[in-house]
């Protein structure tokens, strides 16, 4: 109805495994989120610390070389269902966690501004908590 699935199912299949990527690498967030929901600073920091250097750098590079591959939209020519989720969890990373998360990685901060200018997004994000 949207038009945010992809124009084909091998577009689609391309949605589905960008996403459940970030959803694997939410799982590797778990203690890191669970510490910040807990007050628990120091243990933030230390699990933190381990995710930066055990899986950032595989997950962002990825991520990165993707959208440089297929151009403004991760798949297709077109915003998707991908691009939106993919937009709002890298944003979530650097205003709650780590401001410095996508330093190095210009591909990636284009597109989450690219995607935050949409205007229906643009009014949602103002309006957030």
């Amino acid at each position: 109805q949207n038009h945010l699935t992809g124009s084909n199912a091998f577009e689609a299949a391309q949605i589905d495994m960008l996403v459940d990527g970030i959803n694997d690498f939410a799982q590797k967030l778990r203690p890191t989120v669970m510490a910040l929901f807990g007050g628990k600073p120091d243990v933030q920091k230390e699990e933190w610390a381990k995710v930066c250097k055990e899986d950032v750098p595989t997950f962002l590079k990825f991520y990165e070389k993707t959208l440089k591959e297929n151009g403004d939209w991760f798949v297709g020519k077109q915003v998707s269902w991908a691009d939106l989720f993919i937009a709002e969890n890298m944003d979530r990373l650097v205003t709650k966690l780590d401001k410095t998360f996508l330093e190095g990685y210009p591909a990636l901060n284009a597109h989450v501004k690219r995607v935050h200018e949409l205007p229906n997004i643009k009014k949602y994000v103002q309006g957030r908590p």
